[in-house]
């Protein structure tokens, strides 16, 4: 099975238009996850293409 394709985008959440989230390309979905900053949804995005062990089956 091939790693889902995660990416670091704008977050639609109405309440918060700053706010950085993850979404899950392959599924057209976004997770449910938000980050402050572009910086730290890239940054965890980074550490899932690097990890040793993947977080999905």
């Amino acid at each position: 099975m091939a790693r889902p394709r995660i990416i670091a985008g704008k977050h639609p959440e109405p309440h918060n238009e700053e706010a950085w989230g993850l979404y899950l390309v392959d599924e057209a979905r976004w997770l449910s996850v938000t980050f402050v900053t572009e910086r730290d949804a890239k940054r965890f995005c980074e550490d899932l293409e690097g990890a040793r062990r993947p977080f999905w089956p």
